[in-house]
């Protein structure tokens, strides 16, 4: 029998039972089935226009509908199909607490509290939500009778971590999820996602919306003094994260992974009290560790692409191991030190160290397929006691690496240490030198020849460059751009080394590399160089921030701001050697400024 001899009536019912993927194909059949599809085709139009893109800004206006369409009382399930991308700005504790967050331009968030607000559910849909929903109980609560009642009182009270948790869950289609960092904790619905996540990883089973996802932000900073805020521990999430079945971006904020020296597991057990047992904080860090081991003994099972790691506390080195030999192919990974930290008693860190094994890690695990190596705010991070990052030549071992971060420092030649516990002689870095040739040698030795981008940054402490080490970094630069073993390579950003002397100096560095790079079509950033943009266009990846969330008060980045790419952030534009501001007067001295000018002038002649 046709279908389109069916009454209008059966066409609705067959409709409304069917899947919502199943709506558009079933209205091109044919011009009657056409019609009778038009009601349901307005309605996914009208789900997409405002699912699309969501979030808990308005809670009641759409955490319940919602997980109605997702779990069956919603009929079709259209509102849950057109969901992708999520966003989480803040926890609820209470009913009277799910109004409008009021979140103001410089990100601080709010909301008033309405008494005459009620739970939204039934208690049939109370019940349904715990008992019957395939991702509550069977899942997640199923033989945990402390977890299950936990739930429980959620739902009543009106906490609204559980009931987030089971959204994610639901939504077939969920690509993007977004965590807005709120204080010093995580959100209440990322604790019982990472609940959800183990259970999965030990079941196997994975529900719609943790199948589905391919880009997670857990921790994205809107109001300042939240961002200087540590928020404790993170790494078994992390871990978590990397076993989601289609996963490939994580940005993750504030991790501080540390593993326990002087923990004894037996004795704290027999006697927590004990002085040499350890602190509970030590159990919690021993226990994830162990559980992290485990869910990512296999190599190369997660499949993420970029890996973003923003506040970098601590980073155990075994831990380093097992997380960066996770991933099948990784291809970007960056990391940022912790700026504006603010330790309290079980978050002491305040610096991330040893760079150097995170670099031996990737090149031993993702050689082949590293693209970005990238560090920002360089300042807060370590590399071991001989390199302010890693030495250069440990890049060698990548295939594809394009865009990179490098510490000048660890560029310059120094003495080397002898095993009789002597340094050898001091290395000289006067042109005259007859050793000097092959020092800048090593520049175009330095890195693979795939590279496109290069950032030198710096200690960014007192450390005074010489005018025989800004000739050394500069010549190295030229043989680098004239040598044509770089033939991809077209940006390379200097730290406003120039700030870092004692005192004005009398003569513009960098002029000869810069003239040669815009010869052989290289652009070299410096503080002085007024020929190129203010980095509009960032070539290096850039750090979440406010105005990656969609459903907030945050439209459009200021044009006064540019990328910066030694922070990774956007900040004010920089004048780029106005000569007259407060920064160009103290890098160079007046006169110097005047002959640069001068010069710059009349190569526009």
């Amino acid at each position: 029998m046709s279908l389109e001899k069916l009454s209008p009536e059966v066409l609705q019912l067959i409709l409304r039972f069917a899947h919502p993927s199943a709506h558009f194909s079933f209205a091109l059949t044919s011009k009657t089935l056409y019609e009778n599809s038009l009601n349901i085709l307005e309605r996914h139009r009208a789900a997409d226009q405002k699912y699309a893109i969501t979030s808990d800004i308005k809670p009641l206006n759409t955490i319940p509908d919602l997980l109605r369409s997702a779990y069956g009382s919603g009929a079709d399930g259209i509102e849950a199909w057109h969901v992708r991308e999520l966003e989480i700005w803040q926890d609820r504790s209470l009913w009277e607490e799910w109004t409008e967050c009021d979140i103001s331009t410089d990100g601080k968030i709010s909301y008033q509290r309405d008494s005459s607000i009620t739970s939204p559910f039934s208690l049939g849909e109370q019940r349904k939500i715990l008992y019957n929903s395939p991702w509550g109980e069977a899942l997640f609560l199923e033989g945990n009778e402390e977890l299950f009642a936990s739930a429980q009182r959620e739902i009543r009270s009106g906490r609204d971590g559980f009931l987030k948790m089971l959204l994610i869950a639901g939504l077939p289609r969920l690509e993007t999820l977004k965590f807005v960092k709120d204080g010093k904790e995580r959100p209440a619905s990322f604790i019982w996602l990472s609940k959800a996540m183990r259970q999965s990883i030990k079941t196997g089973i994975w529900p719609p919306g943790l199948q589905s996802l391919r880009k997670v932000y857990a921790g994205i900073a809107v109001d300042p003094e939240s961002e200087g805020l540590a928020v404790p521990r993170g790494g078994i999430e992390l871990a978590r994260l990397l076993r989601l079945p289609n996963i490939e971006e994580i940005y993750f904020c504030d991790l501080d992974m540390v593993f326990p020296e002087y923990f004894d597991p037996e004795l704290y057990e027999r006697d927590p009290s004990h002085p040499e047992a350890g602190t509970k904080y030590d159990k919690m860090d021993y226990d994830d560790y162990w559980e992290m081991a485990e869910i990512l003994a296999q190599r190369k099972t997660s499949t993420v692409k970029k890996l973003i790691l923003d506040r970098v506390a601590s980073f155990d080195n075994d831990a380093r191991e097992i997380i960066l030999g996770a991933p099948k192919s990784l291809e970007s990974f960056v990391v940022r030190g912790i700026k504006n930290f603010r330790p309290t008693y079980d978050h002491p860190h305040t610096r991330f160290n040893q760079f150097l094994t995170i670099v031996t890690a990737l090149s031993k695990h993702q050689n082949r397929s590293l693209r970005d190596l990238v560090v920002y705010e360089k300042e807060h991070i370590d590399g071991d006691p001989r390199h302010h990052l890693y030495s250069p030549p440990e890049l060698k071992n990548f295939n594809h690496l394009q865009i990179v971060s490098v510490c000048l420092e660890d560029m310059i030649p120094t003495p080397t240490w002898t095993p009789n516990t002597t340094w050898s002689r001091e290395v000289s870095l006067n042109r005259n030198d007859p050793n000097y040739p092959s020092l800048v040698q090593k520049f175009i030795e330095a890195f693979p020849t795939s590279i496109s981008a290069l950032a030198f940054c710096s200690t960014q402490a007192s450390v005074s460059y010489t005018a025989n080490k800004l000739d050394y970094l500069e010549d190295g630069l030229i043989a680098m751009i004239k040598s044509g073993t770089y033939t991809s390579l077209t940006d390379i950003y200097i730290d406003d080394l120039e700030l870092h002397s004692l005192e004005p100096r009398t003569a513009v560095a960098f002029r000869k590399a810069i003239r040669v790079g815009l010869e052989r079509g290289v652009k070299i950033h410096t503080l002085t160089n007024t020929q190129l943009s203010n980095h509009k266009q960032p070539v290096f990846p850039v750090m979440p921030d406010k105005y990656y969330l969609e459903t907030g008060p945050f439209e459009f980045r200021s044009p006064k701001q540019v990328f910066n790419p030694l922070s990774g952030s956007w900040v004010k534009r920089s004048c780029h050697g106005c000569g007259a501001c407060q920064a160009c007067t103290r890098a160079y001295t007046q006169d110097a400024w005047t002959n640069f000018k001068a010069a710059e002038a009349r190569s526009y002649d």
